[in-house]
């Protein structure tokens, strides 16, 4: 049935073109902690229906598909039910302590005395990985990210989905899903991965609509960030909250959390142009990057280094008169590296997910 929802979305779209999410785009090693047993969330009420459900208020709403998010040191009114694809009839809270991490960075902790980006998001946690009493390491897969994505979209009216996970297959589901938030004008934005200049391409990173995360490590690329980022923040030495009792926050290093960073980001651009399509919010955040590394795109930083505290342009100035006339030259050059990188996957599922399960195991 989304199949062909999608299809009739895909030719009403191309029939009318000045539709503006279209013609905008015209114009422009995670640690992890131990698993542990937690309490059953509450229910957070009535969950809005359909895609940007916050667009008219002043609250962006961004899923987090990833390990969920505990509450026991970030703000629970900040922190909706959510769903949970691994063990459907358990909460969302993190019992392996990644998607807390990166939620923390864009909600922030007082309690630890993390700073957000954007403390004012309401975070919806939709967990793809989790873990058994014993700390065990369970993935859900293609078939759990893929149904995610479109819950996210039309469950949970989502303006932003944050995926900090990967995988190395290309299957046609994800990038049917992927097509489909952006159509609904939902943006993704995901990581570049950690396995440095040699790594494997992963997905959904290599697809051109999604905002694509790496990591810098003062005015340069960190050593571990992958090939194929649109873009890079920081991404080494970040303090996020824990999902533990009485534990202190922790640092971490990795593009998993440059992704967050720059969700947080996007979410204060979607926050001023509550309206904006996903191809707008995406030029204004690549205005934003200073270039770093070599003159203009390159395979490792993108368009450059965009500070998660970057200043947020006013909502009449347009797009176009941000990027200026080099930004089809940008766009075009950024996917060129990225074709040429692209090549075929060995179909593990979530190679940054295995990082997770392998740490967890120790």
């Amino acid at each position: 049935m989304r199949r062909i929802l999608l299809s009739i979305i895909l030719i009403i779209a191309l029939l009318l073109s000045a539709i503006p999410a279209f013609a905008a785009e015209a114009q422009a090693a995670d640690g992890t902690g131990a698993a542990e047993d937690l309490p059953a969330s509450e229910a957070a009420g009535e969950l809005p229906s359909g895609p940007g459900a916050s667009a008219a208020g002043d609250t962006v709403r961004i899923a987090f598909i990833d390990s969920g998010i505990s509450t026991k040191h970030i703000d629970p009114a900040r922190v909706e039910k959510g769903k949970n694809y691994v063990f459907p009839e358990a909460d969302t809270q993190d019992r392996i302590g990644h998607g807390t991490a990166t939620a923390g960075l864009v909600l922030g902790s007082e309690d630890q005395g993390v700073a957000g980006v954007f403390p004012t998001a309401a975070a919806v946690p939709l967990v793809v990985v989790d873990a058994y009493p014993s700390g065990a390491v369970n993935n859900g897969g293609p078939e759990a990210l893929t149904a995610a994505i479109y819950d996210a979209v039309d469950l949970f009216g989502c303006d932003i989905i944050n995926i900090s996970l990967s995988l190395t297959e290309d299957p046609d589901t994800l990038r049917d899903a992927v097509l489909y938030a952006e159509i609904r004008g939902v943006l993704i934005v995901t990581c570049a991965g950690n396995d440095g200049a040699d790594g494997p391409v992963y997905y959904p990173a290599a697809y051109d609509t999604v905002v694509t995360a790496g990591s810098a490590d003062g005015g340069v690329c960190a050593s571990f960030s992958q090939k194929g980022a649109d873009i890079v923040t920081d991404g080494t030495g970040l303090t996020v909250p824990s999902n533990r009792n009485g534990a202190a926050p922790r640092k971490v290093s990795g593009t998993s959390y440059s992704c967050a960073l720059i969700t947080g980001v996007c979410a204060r651009i979607r926050a001023a142009r509550p309206n904006a399509a996903p191809a707008e919010i995406r030029g204004i955040l690549y205005s934003l990057a200073e270039d770093i590394g070599e003159p203009g795109p390159d395979p490792f930083s993108g368009r450059g280094y965009v500070s998660p505290d970057a200043e947020i342009p006013g909502p009449k100035t347009s797009a176009k008169e941000l990027a200026g006339p080099a930004a089809a030259g940008a766009e075009a050059a950024c996917r060129a590296l990225r074709a040429m990188d692209q090549r075929s996957g060995a179909g593990r599922l979530f190679g940054l997910a295995a990082r997770i399960a392998a740490a967890s195991a120790q």
